[in-house]
């Protein structure tokens, strides 16, 4: 799809690393597989269904924010905005506005029928989705936290994600 193909080219420009998933099945394998790889230490999440991907893949967890220890925090996401190659979550997810902040790696899982061609199709979703009643925390990801320097260059943020993956799940 191209809206997908946009939304995986704009994502990979701001630094962020986009794993594909062609089917469920290689997405909890691959969750796996990188998990081990990377050796995934103290990772935080707040949400049922992810909780349950975790656990289906021995990935230990908690709910809890460690107060001086890196930390890995991980979510689903409201939708993705391809023109911008944007992540976009809100509080009617099971998020911690804290641990976004504090987390030095965030990873996002998407689906592909997430996929809108900009961010405000990807609003007028998440507010049909609620019925018109928009969450009172939206919040739109792209890319890790950088600040531009007059030289133009991306120097790293002093807070906010250093590393940012997505797991792309093209579901049928």
């Amino acid at each position: 799809d191209e809206k997908e193909i946009t939304f995986a080219e704009n994502l990979a420009s701001s630094g962020t690393k986009l794993i594909y998933c062609s089917s469920e099945e290689e997405f909890i394998e691959t969750v796996f597989l990188v998990s081990t790889q990377d050796n995934w230490k103290n990772v935080v999440c707040h949400e049922k269904r992810v909780q349950e991907i975790l656990q289906a893949t021995n990935i230990p967890y908690t709910d809890e924010i460690p107060d001086q220890e890196e930390f890995i925090y991980i979510t689903s996401c409201e939708a993705l905005a391809a023109r911008q190659g944007t992540i976009v979550l809100s509080d009617e997810q099971p998020l911690s506005v804290k641990a976004l902040a504090m987390a030095q790696k965030q990873i996002v899982f998407g689906l592909s029928n997430q996929v809108f061609d900009d961010i405000h199709v990807a609003m007028k979703f998440i507010s049909d989705k609620y019925k018109g009643a928009m969450p009172s925390f939206i919040t739109a990801i792209n890319g890790t936290a950088s600040l531009k320097t007059p030289a133009l260059q991306n120097i790293p943020s002093p807070t906010g994600v250093k590393e940012l993956q997505v797991f792309f799940i093209d579901i049928k």
